[in-house]
């Protein structure tokens, strides 16, 4: 429940992609949207979106990775011809991560890996020998 008219105090976050909502405990906004972040939870946040005056507007999950802390360098607007470049390479900005999975983390290695081989040392320059000599 969102308590419309609540300041929220401490770090502000920014949207920097525009996201829309695909469940009802997700929260759609656009980019320059400014929250206030409740809980951290892996891949996803529960935040709060807040108006001008910092006031409750709405709340959801939203992927961490469209959010940036305000005033930080994550969050400031790339130059026009950076962010032209950046939107062709992201075709739309980054993958929203999938809240129906959690991905397994890679084992780690305990030691080097048995297939692994040492890089060969070049044979040394003939000029190189005869000096050592």
């Amino acid at each position: 429940m969102v308590s419309r008219g609540q300041v929220h105090l401490g770090p502000r976050y920014v949207g920097l992609w525009d996201f829309e909502a695909r469940t009802a405990e997700e929260l759609s906004f656009r980019a320059g949207d400014t929250f206030h972040v409740a809980r951290k939870e892996d891949e996803w946040w529960w935040a709060t979106r807040l108006d001008a005056a910092g006031r409750a507007l709405a709340e959801g999950y939203v992927p961490h990775n469209y959010l940036a802390e305000k005033e930080t360098v994550e969050s400031e607007p790339a130059g026009q011809a950076d962010r032209e470049a950046l939107q062709d390479l992201a075709a739309g900005g980054p993958a929203a991560p999938q809240r129906c999975c959690v991905l397994p983390q890679p084992a780690r290695a305990r030691g080097p890996s048995p297939d692994l081989q040492p890089v060969p040392r070049p044979a040394a320059h003939p000029a190189l020998l005869e000096a050592r000599a």
